[in-house]
């Protein structure tokens, strides 16, 4: 086989002189970009008869050199894989700063280190990555490419990547540890793979791994993904001393709490649907301040009715308020008569009595009112008949009788002021800064294969939580747990404003999303010129896509008992405990997550190390 790396094209941060790294995919190729890679797709072209497969670090840069080199060489954008272990190495604190000389320091200190002291543990930027995490996922993605085409000399591997990814790789290629030539923007460099290297690949990757395990700090904890649970338990271990690794399946942070900043927009995304803060408990609002303060933002949610002929939409506040009634029913009523006006509506039915949701629904808000707002929203949410569902859906809901539409009246409510992502970050940092224990992170981890292995390699057994799906944990044995998921159509507009407010709700049946969030208005106080929105559908969950809602009826929540029966001879035999939304099968807000994950955290300290 053949192995041919291009290194992407001259980058707007080049251009800028800024410090570009894994955890920085801002930025895309200048002009002079584009025609480096147009130049190597005129002097590399793979020849017509070999069986090429085409690779990409997943960052802007990357990605937009292997789409130019491929249009230019006449392929489809459809044959380019992308793999994280690729991209480039994350520096932390550094990530996005101008290139000054004292941080190219630092940065050849990481190497330097890891040379002269052994020590690839040193982290650069404080919160980015060790050699070990870098070397390791380049060193595998090498090793896997040669295990899997090393016996077809017709294979052609074409990888678009960036300068430390690809000297990594070459150094084991061209077996010397000291190869440090520099590969230039736009520039590629072909090796052939013979079979012989397939050993060396496999003696490197033994070897980083054998030095990790005589050398890697002792954790006392290792947590199962880095969501809010995750994170927030992994922060309170620190505080206490303890030492803790965090395996990530994903290459972000923050599980299905996670955001990115939109690039051309600056508009903060939320990767899984609106997530706001709306915390009662005064300590949950000081805790997650004391990372990341909350802005200004109140939620406010509109429901929108579409006319058929006209297309006209009326939009009715949410929940249900005295202006919602009086705006549908075109009245003028007072809190007294507009609660007399609505029992008159209920049709006599008791919410105790009720036996479903559909029920439920009629006894508080009426016919009217539960087929127009609730209904069919129910309906397309859970993907059931309402009158197949639980009645608790709708008998603890209250109508409120005055004007009041904020969603979360009288709760501490907002977005953190930057975004969900540099709350996260904070989390980790402040723990890495302020405490004698701490927290490391390596993602696109697998937890099962992953912590076997250090502690295999290290010989001592760690306390482990998992916070992934308790059934996928037990390889489904018993049977899988029901969830239902979401998928989500993200646009961009040319316009000021698409909607009154964040979340409008969609309950009629002719359209198959439930709701549409336009996120520009969590941030008051950004400004742009354009929006963004994203359309949100329910479906049933399938492996593959994320749980999202569980489904919490009689036959789930037996089968999750029996497997909490699982958890608990788990931790008797390998010290594993389970928590958050998914180890526990139960749905958690933010506010409940971080206090669950506090107070399991609190009870580790006190019961388990």
């Amino acid at each position: 086989m053949k192995i041919t790396f291009i290194r992407h094209g001259h980058s707007q941060s080049n251009e800028l002189n800024i410090l570009s790294s894994s955890a920085d995919d801002e930025f895309y190729l200048t002009d002079k970009g584009v025609a480096e890679i147009k130049k190597a797709a005129l002097e590399f072209r793979p020849s017509a008869v070999e069986n090429v497969i085409f690779i990409s670090s997943p960052l802007k840069r990357t990605v937009h050199s292997a789409q130019v080199y491929m249009k230019a060489i006449g392929k489809s954008n459809d044959e380019l894989a992308i793999d994280p272990r690729i991209r480039e190495l994350d520096y932390g604190k550094f990530s996005g700063k101008e290139n000054v000389g004292h941080i190219q320091e630092k940065i050849d200190e990481a190497y330097s280190k890891f040379k002269k002291d052994g020590d690839n543990l040193f982290r650069v930027g404080k919160t980015g990555e060790n050699n070990y995490e870098f070397l390791m996922r380049n060193y595998r993605f090498l090793n896997e490419l040669c295990e899997k085409y090393i016996n077809n000399a017709n294979v052609h591997v074409v990888v678009f990547s960036h300068a430390g990814p690809i000297r990594a790789m070459e150094n084991v290629i061209l077996n010397s540890s000291e190869h440090r030539s520099r590969i230039a923007n736009g520039e590629f460099r072909t090796h052939e793979i013979k079979r012989p290297l397939l050993g060396h690949i496999r003696r490197e990757v033994f070897k980083l791994n054998n030095f990790v395990s005589k050398n890697t700090k002792h954790y006392d904890v290792i947590i199962g993904g880095a969501g809010p649970f995750g994170l927030v338990c992994a922060e309170r271990l620190a505080s206490a001393g303890k030492n803790v690794l965090i395996l990530e399946k994903e290459s972000y942070i923050g599980g299905t709490s996670s955001s990115y900043i939109d690039e051309e927009t600056g508009i903060e995304v939320h990767r899984f649907g609106p997530h706001i803060f709306h915390i009662k408990d005064e300590k949950i609002h000081k805790y997650v301040s004391k990372f990341k303060p909350l802005n200004n933002y109140v939620h406010k949610i509109k429901a929108a009715l579409v006319q058929d002929e006209t297309g006209e939409i009326s939009y009715y506040d949410m929940p249900l308020n005295l202006n919602s009634i009086n705006d549908y029913y075109h009245k003028k009523l007072t809190p007294k008569a507009a609660q007399e006006f609505i029992s008159k509506r209920t049709g006599g039915i008791e919410v105790s009595q009720a036996k479903n949701a559909k029920e439920a629904g009629y006894a508080v808000f009426g016919k009217e009112l539960f087929e127009s707002f609730f209904k069919n929203y129910t309906e397309k949410q859970w993907g059931r008949l309402a009158e197949t569902l639980p009645p608790d859906l709708f008998s603890r809901y209250q109508i409120r009788w005055d004007d009041n539409n904020e969603a979360f009246a009288g709760q501490f409510q907002g977005i953190p002021e930057t975004s969900y992502d540099d709350l996260f970050k904070s989390i980790v940092s402040h723990a890495n800064e302020t405490y004698s224990g701490s927290i490391d992170i390596i993602y696109n981890a697998d937890f099962l294969v992953e912590s076997e292995k250090i502690e295999r390699q290290n010989g001592y057994s760690s306390l482990k939580i998992f916070t992934g799906a308790i059934d996928e944990y037990f390889k489904f044995s018993l049977g899988e747990l029901a969830y239902r998921s979401l998928k989500f159509e993200v646009i961009k507009k040319n316009m000021d404003e698409f909607q009154p407010v964040a979340v409008v709700n969609y309950p009629q049946k002719k359209y198959k999303y439930t709701r549409v969030t336009e996120y520009k208005h969590f941030h008051p106080e950004a400004k742009s010129s354009k929006t963004i929105i994203g359309y949100e559908f329910p479906v049933e969950y399938t492996r593959g896509l994320e749980r999202i809602y569980p489904i919490e009826d009689e036959k789930n929540k037996k089968l999750y008992r029996k497997y909490k029966l699982l958890a608990e001879k788990e931790y008797k035999d390998k010290r594993v405990l389970f928590g958050g939304r998914l180890g526990e099968y139960r749905y958690y807000d933010l506010e409940n997550t971080i206090k669950s994950a506090i107070e399991l955290a609190d009870k580790i300290v006190k019961e388990y190390l």
